[in-house]
């Protein structure tokens, strides 16, 4: 029951709308730039994490698109994510919105957010939906990240790892690094 993922360098792109594909959703694969990752978060925003460890301390449930958004809230604070599936156009809309107390942003697409959230988004993803015995390899996790977004995503690598799931990361991030070795310190 393992899965394969491999997200390359050249993740997806900021963009309006992105693809739809079926086979590779029902294959659970969000392909290797990561393209059909909103499609994939449209399809199973709400499909319960298989490692409860990877459940965001500030979730409610442990619900996808609900981690997802909390975990993508520790680069870019207080971000949602939403999909929007057009089945006559065979596309998906992603958006972000943001909450400030009880005030709530307009939703936003990826081409008016930073870049790295976007081209983060298919790691976090990956890793959240990751079973005991998944290979996950990822390419330049830190690529477009403050320092502070590969710590954090160095930290969700880690747990992940510790929780069964085999990781391989290729990665020129001191910050990725260091924080992999402070998990690992804490967790002996």
């Amino acid at each position: 029951n393992s899965s394969f993922q491999y997200l390359q360098t050249s993740r997806i792109e900021p963009n309006v709308l992105y693809a739809l594909n079926d086979e590779s959703i029902n294959d659970d694969n969000l392909g290797i730039r990561g393209e059909f990752t909103a499609h994939y978060l449209a399809e199973k925003r709400h499909q319960p994490l298989s490692i409860s460890a990877l459940k965001h301390p500030n979730a409610q449930t442990d619900q996808l698109l609900e981690n997802v958004s909390l975990w993508l809230s520790e680069i870019s604070k207080d971000i949602e994510v939403s999909t929007k599936v057009y089945s006559e156009l065979q596309k998906v809309n992603l958006t972000y919105k943001y909450t400030y107390k009880e005030n709530t942003t307009n939703e936003y697409t990826p081409l008016n957010v930073g870049y790295g959230l976007t081209y983060v988004l298919p790691i976090i993803v990956a890793i959240l939906k990751s079973k005991p015995d998944d290979l996950i390899i990822i390419e330049n996790p830190e690529s477009h990240l403050h320092p502070k977004g590969q710590s954090k995503i160095a930290e969700l690598c880690a747990i992940a790892s510790q929780n069964g799931v085999q990781i391989i990361i290729e990665t020129h991030s001191d910050h990725f690094l260091n924080s992999i070795r402070v998990a690992t310190k804490k967790k002996s």
